[in-house]
């Protein structure tokens, strides 16, 4: 799904003010509320003028965590299938400082081949108590998102007129406005890409149940969305099969919402329009606090912090050639306000920081990213 121009209206109410402050390091209530109105006012500018554009791309993807059998550490490897059915291995390391007595991993939250999962009527986590067991096909979310095409123009514009603290300001709010329209995305996958969780009011269809994540659930997932016939050529939403052709569907739609057109029947089952997805947003202070199954993980932070694997997910989605984005020599993202990582739907995952690494540990991670130990430290921050 390619989100092109994204309404700056839609990602605000998820924007984590409490983040905010604590970027200008202010307290008291009365700091707080000065800087809300300041914050607030060049915000409506921004939108106002249309200043700032906010661009993304995400997808989800059939996964599977690697075997042992595929070398030494490969079992804590993501293995993703690329919609021309290509694998691509995205290696994950495994923290130390074990937290209740268990040393965690991204790949924990994928499935391997051949595990035993439930399977049954269940709706969103609820059991009916007649579930069976079998193997499945597990999928994880991958996504690259910016809010600062445009930024840069914007603070240099402010700096020339001698108005640092607005350049300062705007810089922050595009910070805000990054980590929102990830949290506003995330809902989209959830809901309706993936569809593990369906929101109130739209009915279950007899094809909806998917498998993921050791939890059978009654929503519409990643599969039933792709094989909408002609979605690629018909609706303003790249599916797997989009990204296989991009040309081609550049060619017949500019992507700017995840409405989907008349033409796609099964796919408007889900949703007529962007409207109805906003209307089945988890209330935003319940986003923002993270009261939602699955997780995202994005690169460079605590659980996942080697920033080279950007470089597998912008091929993946092909986020060069759909956004204005572009990734640096050294991983970084340009615009620096943008995210990017993966999507993960197990219902018992959770953040967690890597803690110290031993020397063997990294050493068996740069032979799994085929660097060198020292490219794998300065990556992910540690020293030798």
């Amino acid at each position: 799904m390619v989100f092109s121009d994204y309404p700056i209206a839609d990602v605000e109410p998820y924007i984590n003010w409490s983040m905010f402050y604590a970027a200008w390091q202010v307290r008291g209530n009365e700091q707080k509320q000065q800087l809300r109105a300041d914050a607030e006012r060049l915000l409506a500018r921004i939108k106002n003028e249309h200043i700032l554009r906010l661009e993304g791309i995400a997808g989800v993807f059939p996964a599977r965590r690697g075997r042992t059998d595929e070398g030494p550490g490969a079992e804590d490897d993501i293995v993703v299938t690329d919609p021309r059915g290509h694998e691509i291995r995205l290696p994950q390391l495994r923290n130390q400082a074990a937290e209740k007595n268990i040393n965690l991993s991204v790949a924990d939250y994928v499935t391997g081949e051949g595990d035993s999962v439930l399977i049954g009527k269940k709706t969103c986590g609820e059991s009916t108590g007649n579930e069976s067991t079998t193997g499945t096909q597990d999928y994880i979310g991958a996504f690259a998102l910016t809010a600062g095409v445009g930024l840069k123009e914007f603070t240099e514009k402010l700096k020339s007129e001698g108005d640092n603290y607005n350049a300062i300001m705007a810089k922050l709010l595009a910070d805000r406005l990054t980590e929102a329209f990830a949290e506003s995305v995330h809902e989209f996958i959830r809901r309706v890409a993936w569809g593990y969780q369906r929101p109130e009011g739209i009915e279950s269809t007899e094809n909806d149940e998917i498998i993921m994540n050791n939890e059978a659930v009654d929503c519409t997932g990643a599969t039933e969305i792709a094989e909408v016939t002609g979605i690629s050529e018909t609706a303003e939403f790249i599916t797997t099969a989009a990204l296989a052709e991009p040309q081609k569907f550049t060619e017949v739609a500019e992507v700017t919402t995840t409405t989907a057109l008349a033409e796609a029947p099964k796919f408007t089952e889900i949703a007529e329009s962007h409207e109805t997805i906003r209307a089945a947003q988890t209330p935003p202070h319940d986003a923002v606090r993270g009261k939602y199954r699955g997780l995202r993980f994005a690169f460079g932070y605590p659980a996942t912090p080697d920033h080279s694997l950007k470089q597998e997910i912008f091929a993946l989605l092909g986020v060069e050639q759909m956004t204005a984005m572009r990734l640096t020599d050294n991983y970084m993202i340009d615009p620096g306000e943008s995210l990017c990582g993966l999507f993960v739907a197990d219902a018992d995952a959770e953040y967690f920081t890597l803690g110290t690494l031993t020397d063997d540990q990294i050493e068996e991670y740069a032979l799994r990213r085929g660097k060198t130990t020292e490219e794998i430290r300065k990556l992910i921050g540690t020293t030798g």
